[in-house]
C-alpha cells in the first residue's frame, strides 16, 4: 500500500479550503494509507480529521517533515501551503518522493513533479503546471444534484464567504445592502461558515439594517438544499465560486 503524506494548515486567518480539498482527496483513496502533517495553530482541523479518521501529526518545521518522510517511507508527498520553499522540494525529491503541489506560486514550484491550481487561468510556465476550472475536485453532493434553472427575476439571494471569513466580508457586504434600493421582496440568506468566529458581530449588524425582516443568518445546515433555492449569489474567490458555478 503506497503512503502518502499530505500538508496543509487551516486556521481563522486562512481559512478552511486546503483542509476541505485535502480531505476530499483522501477519502477518494481509499487503496493508499494517508496522513495529514499540519501545524499547532491549524486548531480548525483537528477536531475535523478526528470526525473523518483520519490519521495526522503535528509539526513544526520542514525539518520535522523530511524527517517523518525518512521514517515512515513516504510514497508521494502533497503540499497544499500555497508559497512552497526551493529547499524544501529539492529536499523531497532527493529522497525519491512524488511531490504534488497546490496552488503553488513559491520557488519551489517548478521543482516539484506537478503543481495543480483551478483558481488560476494562465498560460503555462513548466511542463509540470496545470491551471484552470477542469482541476477543480467538485464535491460528490454537487456532481450528483440538478443543476439551478436560470430565473431572471431574482428573489433569493445568498451571501458566503468560506469558513472562516478572515477579512469580514460577510458584515461587509451585509452593511452594503443598506445602498440598494428594492430589496423588500428578496429573500437574502446569509450564511456564515462554522469557523466564523465573528457571528454575533453579523447578528448586531444584521438587526440594525434596514432590510433586516428580509434577512436570515444560517449557521451549519445543508450547504446543497439552500443553493438549490436561490437565483443570485455573492461569494469570495475561493471553492464555493466553483461550486456556484456548477449549480
Amino acid at each position: 500500500m503506497k503512503k502518502i503524506l499530505f500538508r496543509y494548515d487551516a486556521y481563522e486567518s486562512l481559512g478552511m479550503g486546503h483542509a476541505y480539498r485535502c480531505i476530499q482527496l483522501i477519502e477518494h483513496l481509499k487503496e493508499c494509507e494517508c496522513t495529514v502533517a499540519l501545524s499547532t495553530k491549524s486548531d480548525l482541523s483537528f477536531e475535523l480529521l478526528r470526525e473523518k479518521k483520519i490519521p495526522y501529526i503535528i509539526i513544526k518545521d520542514n525539518e520535522e517533515v523530511i524527517k517523518y518522510i525518512k521514517d515512515n517511507s513516504i510514497f508521494i508527498v502533497v503540499n497544499d501551503i500555497l508559497n512552497t520553499d526551493k529547499d524544501y522540494i529539492i529536499a523531497l525529491k532527493n529522497m525519491g518522493c512524488r511531490v504534488i503541489n497546490l496552488e503553488d506560486e513559491g520557488n519551489g514550484a517548478i521543482y516539484a513533479d506537478a503543481v495543480i491550481s483551478e483558481l488560476y487561468e494562465k498560460e503555462k510556465n513548466t511542463e509540470n503546471q496545470y491551471f484552470g476550472k477542469n482541476y477543480f475536485c467538485l464535491q460528490d453532493d454537487f456532481l450528483c444534484a440538478v443543476k439551478n434553472l436560470y430565473s431572471k427575476n431574482v428573489k433569493k439571494i445568498a451571501l458566503l464567504f468560506g469558513c472562516t471569513d478572515p477579512a469580514y466580508l460577510t458584515e461587509k457586504t451585509i452593511s452594503s445592502l443598506e445602498f440598494v434600493d428594492n430589496l423588500e421582496e428578496i429573500r437574502i440568506s446569509v450564511i456564515v461558515g462554522p469557523g466564523n468566529a465573528h457571528l454575533e458581530h453579523i447578528l448586531e449588524i444584521k438587526s440594525k439594517n434596514r432590510y433586516a425582516n428580509n434577512i436570515e443568518i444560517i449557521r451549519g445546515g445543508n450547504l446543497q438544499a439552500i443553493l438549490n433555492e436561490i437565483d443570485f449569489a455573492v461569494c469570495s474567490q475561493g471553492r464555493t465560486m466553483f461550486e456556484l458555478a456548477h449549480k
